[in-house]
């Protein structure tokens, strides 16, 4: 746009609100915008003939001569005539689209160009001619009455005219006098409180936060049955077809957005009898309040919906959408679009930056959204989940909005099936777990086996080791289904027990003293323990009448080193791991053989880098030691252990991973990236990372610290063994969040509602697991086994049971899952549901942030979000001011955390977990009280404990810390108006979020205004000057 200033004797008047907005989207967007219009006609038409034909239609139409400037200290674009029609002939066009491509490029070069017209010869004799003029002056109801006047007058017949016809200036002059009325006050107060109450900026599934952009990807559906429903449902409900699709479409974006109220945007003419003839942009995007009450029937939201229709509509003349739009962001995130039919002659482009559009043209439904803000894979997902929510809701009347399903047959099937390629149990080669090793030992005798602390353990060595270990554990009378608790830190001795008390026939619990004697003693009583192998000496606390002693010297090494033969099957018990419980006791895991071996053969199928020497860095009372131990030893690699001097030291463990040519390891990704630091590429050949939320930032770092070394993404709870699902992380591609994959051979992952039925594609749900992996159940737990492995009702086979993690994901359009927290993580804050893990993803996604978790802490005001980093110390500060500004770009101010807090490392569990009570014990305390030391400061201070609910406020408090938000700041200014006198700007708390800083930016504020009063007076007599400039 040319923005050069006019030349003082040009008369410029205001654009309407309409023309500024799509002129300011324009420049955001950095795209011009353009309505286009094709009009077939008999024959090729004369260039004399249609040059005049325009020329008339200019000197009728003055928006015609209209073109756009910008002037210095102006907000608002103005716009000005042009004497003549400002109109550009081209040739003969070879094409439509290069016609139109064409006259894009002149109105490009030249804006002070408002008319480009062309012809193309069609066929059988058919000409066409083409225009193309500004968006902003022309909707699609212009361009029709533009192509019947120019069809008109190229036929020869005349125009009735008519000198009382309205202008498009006459109705921007209306417009802005009615803005200044009290009654467009009035409507301006209501357009203002409409989109602080539904405008919740509340992101998508899958939304990525954007710029304006005006491209945008599509998806299309053809569905006569679609719209005959809909017309249908209308007529008998006594409503136009278009208000029952906007209820519609409206319902299923905040039923996908899980958002309880919503703005939503649809395309009205904003004509009347007066206007219908007039050229010029009326349309527009008509605001339309929608609370979701999901118990409602379509009848009862109807009812609701409709009056919020009427009322909008009631103050649309007094809407201003170029003043609700702050710079750089539009007033509306959704849009709704209805005609009747595809009119292909008329093209306009749309500037209302929309992340989610629905266009209705007759039998054809198309799902827009702004390019990159969602996948576009998505749209189609949508369009068939709006056309199946739309079926239920108009067939079935008594259904309320939440019971409407969103999954036709076609999508359950892909859901239950297409989802889970691997599902079906393949036969295991064995019957127990230890008969994998047993074979590698066979295989190959003389390999390392086993390797910690410069120590090392043929495969032969091990297997002659565990026998004897089994044999005296045979000699007991144990049987099959007993418990042995084996004892123990890192070492050869353990690994030797473990593979013992499988040979004997027995499952072994692991005891790791690091963990508290309290919980090992429980651990311990609760199995009933058979026998300890005690790899070192216990604790008096935890002796056991029955100790079998490893350590050197001991009798168990007398023992025979043949293999005892195998007793019990597949079914029995290879072993108990523990795991916390709700209740605050540990709960054991009991997992057969039968899950062991179908879990541990599933990583041959899905890891493609040989394994030679696995590092296992885990405890082996956590379950991911399943995986190190016998996944290695399975495939005749090195298990490689570190001492326990090293296991927590990142550097030793970089070291540890050169010297012993480690090809894959296991960690948490917080641990990853500590050894990362110090990490070679070396023989490394794929990093797994499993136990909590991967980062983008470690991901991002670790190929460019390991380039060629695979990084896979586990998820699976204790309750499926180890692992039902992986991702390995593409090369040179980057997600907002980091999958978790698809189900591994032999498992089966259902994404279920409350209700127990699969949901819909990018619906999140609780994640339930089942397949070969499925443990047994919990020891002696059979009331809390029956409420978390519930019958499979998806299973071909009867009998199957589905485990249910309390994890919440979703389905991405290709199958792929994303994890998205707990279940027991969500928190309610002013009336908004909210998933933690959504807001630790937007902190982890901040440049220089390792890792982020937030928790909820009560306050008398409602839940407050407390967020916590882990960042260099020395970097703390910057840290945080960058984080806090990446928060509000990408988090609704309700999703932010009121306080932040960096740390250099988070507080673990013994399990290697996040302690979230630990976090919230460290929790920022309020800086030192100082008292108000005016009467302003008083003033604040006293409403502030008020509303806030706190004993005393000193000056150096935060609002937002002490529980306060925006909805409480509207409160606030209304008080603190009335003591003062003085109308200030909600902004001001934003500004000023201590006590101190308030009142410095009230008497700021007040200074300010004093100022303003006098510079009006200045400013009219300076217009009154102009004024009679111009006239003279």
């Amino acid at each position: 746009m040319n923005t050069t200033a006019l030349e003082p004797s040009t008369d410029v008047f205001q654009t309407s609100a309409q023309q500024a907005f799509y002129l300011r989207v324009q420049d955001l967007g950095a795209q011009p915008l353009f309505a286009a219009l094709t009009l077939p006609v008999a024959r090729p038409v004369d260039g004399q003939a249609l040059r005049a034909a325009l020329e008339t239609l200019g000197r009728r139409h003055e928006t015609l001569r209209t073109v756009y400037r910008r002037l210095p200290g102006m907000k608002w674009p103005v716009q000005s005539l042009c004497e003549a029609l400002p109109l550009t002939v081209l040739g003969d066009q070879p094409s439509v689209a290069e016609a139109l491509s064409r006259s894009r490029e002149v109105l490009v070069e030249d804006s002070n160009q408002v008319l480009v017209v062309a012809q193309v010869e069609g066929e059988a004799g058919q000409s066409i001619v083409t225009l193309l003029t500004p968006a902003c002056s022309f909707d699609e109801a212009s361009l029709r009455v533009l192509s019947a006047e120019l069809a008109s007058l190229l036929r020869g017949e005349p125009l009735v005219e008519d000198e009382e016809a309205l202008q498009y200036l006459d109705y921007s002059a209306w417009q802005q006098e009615l803005r200044e009325e009290d009654i467009g006050h009035q409507g301006a107060a209501f357009w203002r409180n409409l989109q602080q109450q539904f405008a919740v900026a509340h992101r998508l599934p899958f939304e990525k936060a954007l710029d304006v952009t005006l491209v945008r990807r599509q998806a299309t559906l053809i569905d006569a049955q679609w719209l005959a429903g809909v017309q249908r449902a209308a007529v008998d409900a006594g409503v136009e077809s278009e208000q029952l699709a906007l209820l519609l479409w409206t319902a299923f974006v905040a039923r996908i957005g899980q958002q309880e109220k919503l703005l939503m945007g649809w395309q009205v003419d904003g004509r009347n009898e007066q206007t219908a003839a007039t050229l010029g942009r009326f349309a527009r995007r008509l605001p339309v309040a929608f609370e979701h009450r999901s118990q409602q029937t379509l009848t009862q939201a109807l009812a609701t919906f409709a009056a919020s229709v009427e009322q909008s509509l009631s103050w649309l003349d007094c809407l201003n959408e170029f003043e609700l739009s702050a710079e750089g962001t539009a007033p509306l995130r959704y849009g709704f679009v209805y005609q009747a039919a595809i009119d292909a002659d008329i093209e306009v482009d749309d500037a209302n930056p929309e992340v989610l559009r629905l266009r209705v043209q007759g039998e054809q439904l198309q799902l827009s959204c702004l390019d990159g803000a969602l996948p576009e894979s998505m749209l189609a997902e949508w369009l068939e989940q709006f056309v199946e929510f739309s079926r239920e809701l108009l067939a079935s009347p008594e259904l309320t909005l939440a019971q409407a399903s969103l999954v036709n047959a076609a999508q359950l099937t892909r859901l239950i099936e297409g989802f889970n390629p691997n599902a079906t149990g393949q036969a295991l080669p064995c019957r127990f777990l230890q008969e994998l090793f047993v074979e590698q030992a066979r295989l190959h005798p003389q390999r390392i086996a086993l390797s910690i602390n410069g120590q090392r353990l043929t495969y032969a060595e091990l297997d002659a080791r565990a026998n004897q270990v089994a044999n005296t554990l045979r000699a007991q009378g144990l049987a099959a289904d007993e418990i042995v608790a084996v004892y123990g830190q890192r070492s050869l001795e353990i690994v030797i027990a473990l593979l013992g008390t499988l040979k004997a026939g027995a499952a072994y619990l692991p005891l790791d003293p690091n963990y508290p004697i309290e919980r090992l003693a429980f651990m311990l009583a609760d199995t009933d323990a058979r026998q300890v192998l005690a790899c070192q000496p216990l604790p008096d606390a935890l002796r056991h009448e029955r100790i079998i002693s490893l350590m050197p010297g001991a009798d168990v090494w007398a023992a025979a080193q043949t293999e005892p033969a195998p007793q019990g099957d597949s079914a029995n018990l290879a072993y108990v791991i523990y795991t916390s419980g709700s209740t605050g006791k540990p709960k054991g895991v009991m997992i057969s053989h039968a899950n062991a071996v179908a879990s541990t053969l599933a990583r041959t199928g899905f890891y493609r880098q040989p394994l030679r020497a696995f590092l296992m860095l885990s405890s082996f009372s956590f379950d991911s030691s399943v995986a190190g131990v016998f996944w290695a030893l399975g495939q005749g690699a090195t298990l490689c252990l570190p001492d326990e001097d090293s296991y927590k030291d990142p550097a030793r463990l970089a070291e540890l991973i050169q010297r012993e040519e480690v090809s894959h390891y296991l960690t948490l990704p917080s641990y990853h990236a500590q050894i990362l630091e110090h990490l070679d590429q070396q023989a490394l050949a794929c990093v797994i990372v499993a136990g909590e939320a991967c980062s983008n930032a470690l991901v991002q770092r670790h190929r460019e610290a390991l380039p060629g070394v695979a990084l896979v993404n586990e998820y699976g709870p204790t309750e499926g063994t180890v692992w039902c699902s992986a991702w390995e992380l593409p090369l040179g591609q980057d997600a907002d969040s980091i999958p978790i994959g698809q189900p591994i051979a032999g498992m089966r992952i259902h994404v279920l509602g409350p209700d127990l039925q699969p949901v819909a594609v990018g619906v999140e749900g609780e994640l339930y697991v089942g397949g070969a992996g499925i443990a047994r159940g919990y020891l002696q737990r059979a009331t809390l086994t029956a409420e978390r492995f519930v019958p499979d009702l998806f299973a071909k086979t009867a009998g199957q049971r589905l485990y249910r993690t309390g994890d919440l994901a979703r389905y991405r359009a290709d199958g792929v899952l994303e994890y998205l927290g707990r279940v027991d993580h969500q928190v309610k804050i002013r009336g908004f549901r909210i998933e933690l893990g959504e807001i630790e993803a937007a902190m982890r996604s901040a440049p220089g942030i390792e890792d982020a978790a937030v928790i909820a802490r009560e306050t008398p005001t409602g839940p407050q979000l407390l967020g916590f980093v882990v960042s260099p110390a020395d970097t703390a500060d910057i840290r945080l001011n960058e984080l806090r500004s990446h928060l509000a770009e990408v988090l609704p101010e309700h999703m932010q955390p009121a306080r932040l807090q960096v740390l250099e490392r988070f507080p673990l569990m013994p399990n290697g977990k996040l302690n979230r009570q630990a976090l919230l014990d460290l929790d920022v305390r309020r800086s030192a009280f100082v008292a108000p030391r005016n009467d302003l400061e008083k003033t604040l201070a006293a409403i502030w404990a008020e509303a806030l609910h706190v004993e005393r406020v000193g000056v150096h408090d935060s609002f937002f810390e002490l529980g306060g938000h925006s909805l409480l700041a509207t409160r606030i200014r209304a008080r603190i108006q009335d003591e003062l006198n003085l109308a200030i700007p909600l902004k001001l708390f934003f500004d000023g979020d201590t006590l101190e800083r308030l009142a410095a930016q009230i008497e700021q504020f007040r200074e300010q205004s004093e100022h303003q009063e006098n510079d009006v007076d200045a400013l009219e007599a300076l217009f009154d000057e102009v004024d009679e400039e111009h006239a003279q």
